[in-house]
């Protein structure tokens, strides 16, 4: 962002650069359908009117309609913040509880065979047993985790790097949005199946952004409560359901935004063009 110094009050600095470029506020609200109080706010420093991960989704679609470096302008609000940005890293199975079990088994047979032939075979036996039993938990716990996992997504979620940068869609596309007020019950099911490999990338109230990729072999299937926010590779390729109500996509050979207030029951759906 080279409009915008190194700064803790960056938000003047964005506020800076919409006036030299000579942007009012009521035309990014027109456009990003954000509350005109909630931009000004966000202008203003005070990131505490709603939660974090709407302030950054805002502050994004502001950053965009300005002409910022988002990556920038996200790692700054979320420093301003105290907050880490978020990581798209999916936990690994961790095998040293297991290592540090079978450790303690050892110490305990060794310390065993010192008492009672017989009651040390006792002690052996139990410890042995408990110790199996506590190995044979952890993995269950990380079995059914997984699966668990795979029941809602359907498909692992492979972490990758974004495909198409809001930068790029500025600088290449134009865009239209269609609006529709949509009346569905929380908590929310979204389906997505593919007709060829595509790219996505989503956010919910409940998780990360992720980038990845969805085949023909996986569909995506996955649960929020308030918001949603999913970007797909090519419209033309893939089919979305939000509580079984298929989206009425148009379907191009070009990327499209599909996003979804809870709150206000409101749906939007932008098709990118090629300018």
């Amino acid at each position: 962002m080279n409009d915008i110094k190194d700064t803790a009050l960056f938000f003047e600095d964005l506020k800076k650069l919409r006036i030299d470029k000579n942007i009012e506020l009521n035309e990014i609200a027109t456009r990003t359908k954000i509350n005109l109080e909630y931009l000004e706010l966000l202008e203003s420093g005070d990131y505490t009117f709603l939660p974090h991960i709407y302030i950054r989704l805002f502050i994004k679609a502001y950053a965009i309609e300005i002409g910022a470096e988002i990556n920038e302008v996200l790692q700054q609000l979320d420093h301003f913040m105290d907050k880490q940005t978020p990581a798209e890293e999916l936990p690994n199975t961790n095998k040293e509880e297991e290592n540090d079990s079978l450790e303690d088994f050892q110490d305990s047979m060794q310390i065993s065979s010192l008492n009672n032939h017989y009651t040390s075979l006792v002690k052996v036996v139990i410890l042995f047993l408990i110790v199996f039993f506590g190995i044979w938990v952890i993995r269950q716990i990380a079995k059914d985790g997984s699966e668990s996992i795979a029941v809602e997504l359907q498909q692992t979620l492979i972490p990758k790097e974004p495909k198409i940068t809001d930068t790029e869609l500025n600088a290449n596309f134009r865009f239209i949005d269609t609006e529709e007020s949509l009346s569905l019950e929380s908590p929310y099911k979204l389906s997505i199946s593919a007709n060829n490999e595509t790219w996505y990338e989503i956010q919910t109230d409940l998780g990360n952004l992720t980038s990845s990729i969805i085949t023909p072999e996986n569909d995506l299937s996955i649960q929020f409560n308030e918001y949603l926010f999913l970007r797909i590779e090519r419209s033309q390729d893939v089919s979305v359901s939000l509580n079984e109500k298929l989206l009425d996509l148009n379907k191009f050979s070009h990327p499209a935004d599909i996003i979804y207030d809870g709150e206000a029951r409101q749906l939007t759906i932008r098709s990118y063009t090629p300018l």
